[in-house]
């Protein structure tokens, strides 16, 4: 690939886990370290003591413990673009057990990119693992649409609210044509879902009347949902990031602009259909 960190002329060959510009050779051994990217990590309220509960993961956003103390991840899948990728991957909802590699980088929501099952879409989808730590990593439970962005995630804990022990989960909506083409088209996400536990089905629960960001939508609502979580008042808070706008740039396919004092908060309470997200 052009060499961006020296001149754009020049061709440099970049190894797996290694700095930009580091080949590597059939057989290598890179070094592990407890930060590392991709995982999930534990430490002592100073940041002392860090240690790796999970790694193998592509990119962990929201963490939470079910009320019987089982720990869950959100994870978003992978784009349509770069040097390698399959087409369609989804976001996904992991149980976190200690100890354990997701897969990643070659395999996504449990299963080898190089697998039939991806179709033949994608590229650069050969193992770059030489062996493989689970050769039949973890699965997850329950998988949302592709590039909804699953972000933060808690866990009801009362009764009176409703869903007892079911997650609810803010996807934030996609970055198209960033992230892919398709969803130009066809948005996904800008809403807030309940995750049945028993069912391991994903349910609407706060949306929209149409599908995407309230800014591109012909009444008030979600912009994009970052995070929710239950207070102390047995409400569901939501937190919306605010408007992003995706532009062309001189150099580049696309970027990303977002507009300040765009975000806001609101509350849910009880069992709701959808909401007006206020602003």
């Amino acid at each position: 690939m052009p060499n961006f960190l020296g001149s754009v002329t020049e061709k440099v060959l970049t190894g797996t886990y290694s700095p930009f510009g580091t080949p590597t050779e059939p057989g290598q051994v890179v070094k592990g370290q407890v930060k590392c990217t991709g995982s999930i990590l534990r430490c002592d309220p100073d940041g002392s003591n860090l240690e790796l509960v999970a790694w193998g993961l592509r990119n962990p956003y929201g963490l939470a413990f079910h009320p019987d103390g089982r720990l869950f991840a959100t994870e978003h899948g992978m784009d349509e673009r770069s040097h390698r990728y399959i087409v369609d991957d989804p976001d996904d909802f992991y149980e976190i057990h200690e100890g354990a590699w997701y897969g990643w980088p070659d395999f996504a929501s449990g299963i080898r990119l190089d697998d039939p099952a991806w179709g033949d879409d994608g590229r650069g989808r050969a193992p770059v693992l030489a062996e493989h730590p689970d050769p039949n990593p973890p699965k997850p439970p329950v998988t949302f649409a592709t590039h909804t962005a699953a972000n933060g995630v808690d866990f009801c804990r009362d009764s009176n609210f409703g869903f007892e022990g079911d997650a609810f989960v803010a996807l934030f909506g996609d970055l198209a044509p960033i992230t892919t083409l398709k969803r130009a088209l066809e948005p996904a996400g800008f809403k807030v879902v309940r995750v049945d536990m028993a069912a391991r089905e994903v349910v609407d629960f706060a949306v929209n009347k149409y599908v995407g960001p309230a800014s591109k939508l012909p009444h008030e609502g979600f912009e994009r949902p970052s995070h929710c979580q239950f207070g102390p008042d047995g409400a569901l808070y939501v937190v919306d990031y605010g408007i992003i706008r995706i532009a062309p740039e001189v150099g580049a396919s696309a970027c990303s602009r977002v507009r300040a004092r765009s975000g806001a908060s609101g509350a849910q309470k009880g069992r709701a259909a959808s909401c007006p997200h206020s602003r």
